[in-house]
């Protein structure tokens, strides 16, 4: 179980800095993978191996994403102000355009988003609790 919690916490280390998390799947997830691929003959055996790490990690990545949702909505209700998060507020300005795009298109522009890691996909968490989207979609 031990397992289990460290792969966890490493993927919502990942994604929970607003841009700055720890890159641990560069650092440990990626290299896990590529010595479990060495040590199968198959590729179907490798997979299996690593499976049950590569999900957990990736469960904690997505739970890590949820904060910057959280800091959207408290916008939203007035409870934060934006002058008082100025990085937040910048960030919320690289994101021009974004805001647009997430009210018409939603769940596909976070899909979109999420395919590639980066800064700009916190900014699109940020929106998704600022315009009310809820968690689910």
């Amino acid at each position: 179980m031990w397992w289990a919690l460290s792969y966890f916490a490493m993927g919502v280390l990942s994604s929970v800095g607003l841009g700055t998390g720890v890159y641990t799947g560069t650092l440990v997830v990626f290299p896990m993978v590529a010595a479990e691929s060495i040590r199968h003959d198959t590729l179907a055996g490798s997979m299996l191996a690593v499976l049950p790490r590569v999900v957990v990690w990736g469960v904690g990545t997505a739970c890590g994403e949820l904060p910057p949702y959280y800091v959207g909505t408290k916008i939203a209700t007035g409870a934060v102000t934006l002058a008082s998060m100025p990085r937040i507020a910048a960030l919320l300005q690289s994101a021009t355009g974004l805001r647009a795009r997430l009210g018409r298109w939603g769940s596909l522009v976070i899909f979109g988003m999420a395919c590639y890691p980066n800064a700009t996909f916190d900014a699109c968490g940020l929106l998704a609790g600022m315009t009310g989207m809820s968690v689910k979609r």
